[in-house]
């Protein structure tokens, strides 16, 4: 399992947020030991409707794990 796991947590490498609706712990660990921030959303959603509400937090005050995943590029 933890090879699978890792398998999918590489191919993500290079993003900075997943969306999802269900993550198990261990997953949610290795994603964020790679520096990608899962989030769990409780029902599907478009990714326009995601990108429209991660746009409005930018606009305000963003949490500190999205400045910081903002400044390490």
């Amino acid at each position: 399992h933890e090879d699978r796991v890792q398998r999918k947590v590489d191919k993500l490498s290079d993003c900075k947020i997943i969306y999802m609706t269900e993550i198990g712990a261990p997953s949610a660990a290795s994603l964020a030991q790679k520096g990608i921030m899962p989030i769990k959303v409780k029902e599907v959603v478009s990714i326009e409707e995601l990108l429209q509400k991660l746009m409005e937090t930018l606009k305000k005050s963003p949490p500190p794990w999205l400045r910081k995943a903002l400044n390490s590029e």
